[in-house]
């Protein structure tokens, strides 16, 4: 007995040592084109089977498995190009959500049009393809979240750490305590940068010394900004061991080193703010719009008429009300509404509609009430000026007087303004007449703009239509 739990902890141990070696990332896309192809394949072969009480012949077998490898090799390479296999990146589940989601829409979103175009889109099933493209997602997450209880468990255990060596110039209370947990550190020497030139090269150098005697991977040395010139005379000492050598410092600059760099010459530009949305998160999110709002302009036109015949006959006015608006930057437009209104208002005082208020008009009240007001900032969503899903746009003499009382209010510009918005749905929605209101309002703009992704925005638009299904405090 003895000898066979010596001989099986010694295999468990080999076999460690192997998962250790290999790269999370490549098992990882390897994982998600097989999942991909054997997915197509067999779903589509089931479905016909028991629909159809016949099996799939080989060859449309072979058709789903060749949308798999399509499907699979669009997903990956998007994957890829949003950094989502980066070992980094797949313990950042909200990321991950926000990667899968993105990716796995834009590989449909492009097979269907590459199928179109080539006249392949009868080979296939329309059933089949909905439920693989609306099922194939939550699927490639799961892996995601076993992929980092896998990184987790490996970090946990000690035999699979990176072992490292650690150097701490100036103060010991560099880097987080956090970063090294899923590292062994072998060796560690703090040295204090008050030292001469000399006599800190040499400390570094028997320090160096020592690591190459240990097992050590690689090198970290934690170092305060105001202590990154001493690095410039440390350099000879490095040189003379051949492990990677990475700097770790506070948190504020690194998530300033974090974001893209432009090169000119010799010189570097890290990029100190960056847009919310990447050109590619822009594409989805425009095509969302211009497929949703011009649907809905098509299958809504009868409404807009029967609308605007209302507020003409009801009082006498426009039927079109324009305010003056600021949208994506600061740029300004005008935003368009039924008139709901006796007045016009479009200056420096703008009053906001409260419960009763005499300005509304009989039709206005319904309008109001049910949203139907709204609809034709569609054409707004459509030029461009506007996004389906976004911060909800206020006169521009609001933007003017809460500029100055809220620090971050002009964030909420980073964003196209949407015809309905995170803020909405959790109840922030209508007049806000206190500066704490305002302020609640701002702050869940503002984490929508931090935190966008396809799947947020459609989930705004299915609470959207229970809001106003509920019909609650509009006026």
């Amino acid at each position: 007995m003895y000898f066979w739990v010596r001989q099986n902890i010694g295999r468990a141990f080999i076999r460690l040592r192997f998962l250790n070696a290999i790269s999370p990332s490549a098992v990882i896309r390897c994982v998600d084109v097989a999942l991909i192809i054997a997915g197509c394949a067999a779903f589509a072969f089931l479905y016909h089977r028991f629909s159809y009480s016949a099996p799939l012949s080989n060859e449309r077998t072979l058709n789903y498995a060749l949308l798999g490898v399509c499907i699979s090799v669009l997903y990956v390479i998007s994957s890829e190009l949003s950094g989502l296999y980066r070992r980094e990146n797949l313990v950042n589940i909200s990321q991950q959500v926000r990667g899968i989601t993105a990716s796995w829409l834009f590989s449909w979103v492009f097979f269907g049009l590459l199928a179109f175009a080539v006249k392949a889109s009868a080979d296939f099933s329309r059933i089949v393809v909905i439920t693989l493209a609306l099922g194939g997602a939550p699927v490639l997450l799961f892996v995601r979240l076993a992929a980092r209880r896998w990184l987790e468990w490996s970090s946990s255990a000690q035999l699979l750490r990176e072992r490292v060596a650690v150097l701490r110039l100036g103060s010991s209370e560099v880097a987080g305590a956090g970063f090294f947990k899923q590292f062994r550190i072998i060796a560690m020497r703090d040295i204090p940068t008050t030292l001469p030139a000399s006599s800190l090269a040499e400390q570094v150098g028997a320090f160096i010394g020592e690591v190459a005697k240990t097992s050590a991977k690689r090198i970290f040395v934690c170092v305060r900004p105001g202590d990154l010139p001493h690095l410039r005379h440390l350099k000879d000492a490095f040189r003379t061991i051949p492990l990677p050598v990475s700097l770790v410092t506070d948190d504020w600059v690194s998530q300033t080193f974090m974001h893209p760099v432009t090169v000119n010459g010799k010189a570097l530009a890290f990029e100190f703010q960056g847009p919310p949305l990447s050109l590619f998160e822009r594409f989805l999110k425009r095509s969302l719009d211009i497929v949703v709002a011009g649907t809905a302009v098509l299958l809504l036109s009868p409404l807009l008429a029967l609308v605007a015949l209302a507020v003409r006959l009801d009082s006498p006015g426009p039927m079109i009300f324009r305010q003056r608006r600021l949208g994506f930057n600061g740029r300004e437009f005008n935003i368009l509404k039924f008139r709901s209104m006796t007045v016009t208002e479009n200056d420096g005082a703008v009053r906001q509609a409260s419960r009763n208020d005499q300005r509304v008009t009989k039709v206005g009240r319904f309008i109001r009430a049910t949203s139907l007001d709204e609809l034709p900032q569609l054409i707004n969503v459509l030029r461009g000026e506007m996004s389906l899903v976004g911060p909800r746009p206020h006169a521009v003499a609001h933007d003017e007087y809460y500029d100055k009382l809220i620090a971050d209010y002009s964030l909420r510009r980073h964003m196209k303004p949407g015809l309905t918005g995170w803020a909405q749905v959790n109840g922030f929605r209508g007049e806000t007449p206190t500066l704490e209101l305002m302020e609640a309002r701002v702050a869940h703009d503002l984490w929508y703009v931090n935190n966008w992704s396809i799947w947020v925005d459609l989930t705004i638009l299915v609470k959207t239509a229970y809001e106003l299904v509920r019909n609650k405090d509009v006026y």
